[in-house]
């Protein structure tokens, strides 16, 4: 009896120890913020385990810094999950640029996951290299009024390479497009978008987030401040760098961010065959931006937000003999939400202003709204919205600038795991502060997607372009239709 009640109390002792060591160990305990509970008995599966019910909490928004702290480094569904805390928590405190129509909507993406691209593993880093190919053929290449038909050959090539480390964060984006035009002595049309965003985790609460950008693009012959007889719009080259700090207290988030952006316009080339010059619309802007973010629940997180902006002008005064440099002020409020995962995003409303120092043009006032979002109605669907305010200057005479809005909606299907469909509506318009101006632009398409295996995609699209504008003899449309092949890795 003795021997069976030592026998007893050892086996006891040991599997007391077992639990404990289990729990202690990575990846054998739940991870902190999951706070489930299995109910019944017995030996459990991997079916058991992904029955079990969860309780009401969001392991996104819900963690503490101790449970951030807690996730595994040396685990990588710890690592991943801990990387989504930090991003969750940031996006809730993120403010918008002003200049910019709020966050961009990210591009639809058919819900077919084993045709997704695995990437390339680089030591700590993923590599996700693709290259879109298309030819097609638009009833108005130019974009501009009479504009003439013709084919189009397209080539967008894209590089993501991101860190998969436990803490802080690092992602390098290079993305370009570059048209030509076979048919017409319309000039070639590049484009291209680079960005180095890093993200440094000091602790659970605070983050250091920086970012440098570099975009190229060619203004179209249809634009405002265009020269009416140019046979092709200038390139603009636009350099950026921003750093924001963020720290939690508890469910408030403050976070303050600061910015500088340098543009450089090129020259225009004129029907006669000389350049026109737009050194008058080279500048800097600053920007500075402050935002306080309470989380009431997992679901809502209301903010207020600030922004100010200077721009300065290369030159003191423009061609027109104005003084365009300005200050513009945004302030907001709003709330981020997050319903259990079908249905993220966020939405605010506030006043804009914007001043020049040259007393002979208008102020710019008017409503800013801002909003962003991303539905899933079913696990083929997704929708995603936007909708922003923004001000943009200009050299027209008179005019102290253009207060623009902006909305788009998309949507993305999965027919089958092959075979997808997309389609995408943007408006914009821009209304001209001091002159008898506006300007409403309408783009919309429609695509059918085909996955053949994990490194190749076919797709068809079209395209419709409408501008409206109030002076006569600018509207036009432009239809288009393309065939083409995605290469990833």
């Amino acid at each position: 009896m003795i021997r069976i009640s030592l026998l007893a109390g050892a086996c006891l002792l040991l599997g007391t120890a077992t639990v404990s060591w289990a729990q202690s160990v990575p990846g054998t305990a739940p991870l902190p913020g999951d706070d489930f509970v299995l109910r019944g008995s017995g030996d459990l599966t991997d079916a058991d385990l992904q029955d079990a019910e969860i309780e009401d909490r969001d392991p996104l928004t819900d963690l503490s810094e101790t449970d951030v702290d807690a996730l595994d480094d040396d685990d990588d569904d710890g690592l991943r999950l801990r990387n989504t805390v930090l991003d969750e928590q940031l996006r809730l405190s993120r403010p918008s640029v002003l200049r910019a129509p709020v966050v961009r909507r990210p591009a639809p993406k058919v819900r077919a996951e084993p045709y997704d691209a695995l990437g390339i593993k680089l030591g700590t880093f993923i590599l996700r290299p693709s290259v879109d190919i298309s030819v097609g053929y638009s009833d108005n290449v130019e974009e501009s009024a009479g504009g003439a038909a013709g084919s189009v050959v397209t080539i967008e090539p894209d590089i993501v390479l991101e860190s998969n480390w436990s803490r802080h964060s690092l992602v390098a984006t290079l993305s370009g497009e570059y048209e030509t035009f076979p048919d017409t002595d319309e000039e070639d049309d590049p484009s291209l978008d680079a960005s180095l965003r890093g993200r440094v985790d000091v602790s659970g609460t605070l983050q250091v987030e920086t970012e440098l950008t570099y975009a190229l693009d060619r203004t179209g012959t249809s634009d405002a401040d265009v020269d009416s007889d140019a046979e092709s719009g200038p390139l603009v080259h636009t350099f950026g760098g921003d750093v924001a700090v963020s720290k939690q207290f508890n469910r408030l988030t403050l976070r303050a961010g600061g910015g500088v952006e340098r543009q450089i316009f090129g020259s225009t080339t004129l029907s006669d065959g000389s350049d026109g010059s737009n050194d008058d619309q080279n500048s800097t802007t600053i920007t500075g931006s402050l935002r306080a973010t309470y989380e009431l629940s997992p679901a809502f997180s209301p903010f207020a937000e600030l922004v100010v902006e200077r721009e300065l002008f290369d030159e003191n005064v423009d061609d027109g003999g104005f003084n365009r440099d300005e200050t513009a002020i945004v302030a907001r409020v709003g709330t981020a939400y997050d319903l259990r995962g079908t249905l993220s995003g966020e939405a605010s409303i506030g006043f804009i202003h914007a001043r020049l120092d040259d007393d002979s043009l208008d102020d710019i006032n008017g409503v800013s709204v801002n909003g962003s979002l991303i539905w899933e109605p079913t696990a083929l669907t997704t929708i995603t919205a936007d909708i922003g305010t923004s001000v943009e200057s200009t050299t027209l005479a008179d005019s102290s600038g253009s207060l623009v809005y902006t909305a788009g909606l998309s949507v993305a299907h999965s027919l089958t795991e092959q075979w997808g469909l997309e389609g995408e509506v943007d408006v914009a318009h821009s209304h001209f502060m001091g002159i008898d101006r506006d300007e409403t632009t309408i783009t919309g398409n429609a695509s059918v997607v085909y996955r053949i295996n994990r490194a190749m995609s076919a797709l068809a699209r079209f395209s419709h372009e409408r501008f409206i504008s109030s002076v006569d003899g600018e509207d036009f449309t432009a239809n288009s239709i393309v065939f083409g092949l995605r290469l990833q890795q």
